[in-house]
């Protein structure tokens, strides 16, 4: 796929790749919305099951760099901290990313994007939703953030929300969506093979896209230490805003 768009579509090429760095930047800052980015800009120019498999390999790669570069906690401590949520997105990501071709992706996108946008104007708003670890609404919200996952390949948006409801610390939260996203991209991979979407043809373009997409992230990490936990804490909120809307666009617009 890489070959075929370097022969034949250069330009559209350049445009994935610099996609690809944007995209990097953004999940640097606030720890997410690089699967949003990549499924959303790339879409635009190649097929969206395409678009789905090439975010996989940089999602997985960014995702584990994040977990061990950020914070002292270990990896399975919080694990165990957040075994619910993360038992749920895993379920329920695996089993709705073999139902990718009998579901419409655009019509989950769609009430994913209305729940986000409610909580997120919500949150705006002043309005606090709690969470706790062993919840039922945290195995609702687990297990819809799987679906969303599976079908879509975009679940950052549900997770922060989530962790942002919990009052984690801004580089604590990092590191947990890293943790998070890592095992629920690994899980994407292995649903995605046995689907099929991610096959020989598209991992040349998803393996391409991984030095840009660190590059980016390396650069975001070094924003994000300069700015304030509310300063940060806003601005992840309207990312999950701008997500939110977009979501709705793809949904019932496009």
């Amino acid at each position: 796929m890489f070959t075929n768009l370097l022969i034949n579509d250069p330009l559209i090429l350049l445009i994935v790749i610099i996609i690809g760095f944007i995209a990097g930047i953004v999940k640097g800052i606030i720890g997410f919305a690089l699967p949003m980015i990549l499924i959303t800009g790339l879409s635009v120019f190649i097929p969206i099951e395409q678009a789905l498999a090439s975010l996989i390999l940089p999602t997985i790669i960014t995702n584990f760099i994040q977990s061990f570069t950020i914070s002292k906690s270990s990896f399975f401590n919080t694990i165990i901290n957040y075994k619910i949520f993360l038992f749920f997105s895993s379920i329920f990501l695996i089993l709705s990313s073999q139902f990718y071709l009998l579901f419409s992706a655009e019509s989950i996108m769609g009430f994913i994007g209305i729940i986000l946008f409610a909580y997120t104007f919500s949150q705006i708003l002043g309005f606090q939703l709690k969470f706790t670890n062993n919840d039922f609404l945290t195995v609702i919200i687990g297990s819809i953030n799987g679906v969303l996952g599976g079908i879509s390949g975009i679940w950052g948006p549900l997770t922060v929300s989530y962790l942002m409801s919990l009052k984690i610390e801004k580089n604590e939260q990092i590191k947990v969506q890293g943790i998070m996203y890592s095992l629920g991209s690994i899980l994407l991979l292995i649903g995605h093979l046995y689907s099929g979407i991610f096959n020989k043809y598209t991992f040349s373009l998803s393996i391409a896209l991984v030095p840009l997409c660190i590059a980016g992230l390396f650069i975001g990490s070094i924003i994000r230490n300069k700015i304030e936990q509310n300063t940060f804490k806003n601005f992840t909120l309207i990312m999950i805003l701008i997500a939110s809307i977009n979501l709705i666009k793809k949904a019932f617009l496009d």
